[in-house]
């Protein structure tokens, strides 16, 4: 018999069984969840009441289903600051995780007005690399993405190793500096292909985040559509408010550099002062020298 509706709902039994597992060292990160065959057993509900709930968990990112293969426990999100400049790879290695790459398609082709209008095109540039990557962290895909470059910048490009990190091979072989990015995101559900590449299922709820990279001459050089997992990423940013002390502080050295200016300036009239001082001395010397020379011709 199903619990009664009073008495906690079977998510939060759910959450709990899961909880217990990892307390008794039963169930790790990432580690698969028992049968749903098991589950409705230990729980004494049926099939359909047991998915409401194991998708209820799964739209909390608590929990994360790969097709075919059962449930699993959603491992650590990665954290995504916009206001950092940083490339996949560097932000997966800060975070003591491993990143890895997977070309899934590369090819050039002939930019569609879309592609002209994100990159900004001069009117000579017409053809764009367009390529699609599978990252995983700890090797469990979490983001598809389409990356479109500007292929008359870094002619030959699919020719270098850009499974690694597409950021080196831009600065080290083409001069390429990405100085800055901007951002833009919002929620989105994942295709059917794009749902295969990532172990889910269609209609997966998606982070749709898509990212304009510019170069060091601030001119655009590649924008980046990216599909997260709903469950792989958590969006931070840091942001620093202007406190009484910090205005002090600002007026304390405003007021200190008042100061030295001040005193720049009278220790620049003093030089000239002196050196004034020393001119007429010279001068003085100079006719006492005279008068001295003088004397002693007449007295030869």
């Amino acid at each position: 018999m199903e619990n009664s509706p009073k008495g906690p709902s079977h998510t939060l039994l759910i959450r709990d069984y899961i909880h217990n597992l990892f307390e008794k060292n039963q169930l790790n990160q990432q580690g698969k969840l028992p049968a749903e065959r098991i589950l409705c057993q230990r729980f004494g509900i049926t099939r359909i009441t047991l998915r409401q709930a194991l998708i209820q968990l799964e739209t909390e990112g608590f929990i994360y289903r790969q097709h075919h293969k059962g449930w699993f426990v959603s491992p650590a999100r990665i954290l995504y600051d916009p206001t950092q400049n940083l490339s996949f790879t560097e932000m997966a290695l800060q975070q003591n995780r491993k990143p890895l790459n997977k070309i899934l398609s590369a090819e050039k082709q002939l930019a569609t007005a879309w592609m002209r209008e994100s990159l900004n095109l001069a009117e000579n540039e017409s053809e764009v690399y367009c390529i699609r990557r599978l990252r995983s962290v700890d090797a469990r895909p979490v983001m598809v993405e389409n990356l479109y470059i500007n292929a008359t910048r870094c002619e030959g490009l699919l020719e270098d190793p850009i499974e690694t990190s597409l950021t080196e091979v831009l600065k080290n072989m083409y001069g390429i500096i990405i100085s800055r990015s901007s951002v833009r995101l919002h929620p989105t559900a994942l295709t059917e292909l794009q749902a295969k590449d990532l172990n889910g299922a269609a209609g997966t709820p998606s982070i749709y985040l898509i990212r304009t990279n510019y170069d060091q001459d601030d001119n655009i050089i590649e924008v980046d559509q990216e599909f997260w997992r709903h469950d792989a990423l958590e969006i931070t940013a840091r942001s620093q408010v202007k406190t009484q002390h910090k205005e002090n502080e600002v007026n304390n050295l405003s007021l200190l550099n008042n100061q030295y200016e001040q005193l720049a300036k009278r220790y620049e009239q003093l030089v000239i002062n002196l050196s004034e001082k020393l001119s007429k001395s010279q001068q003085e010397m100079l006719h006492v020298n005279d008068r001295l020379s003088n004397l002693e011709n007449k007295s030869l």
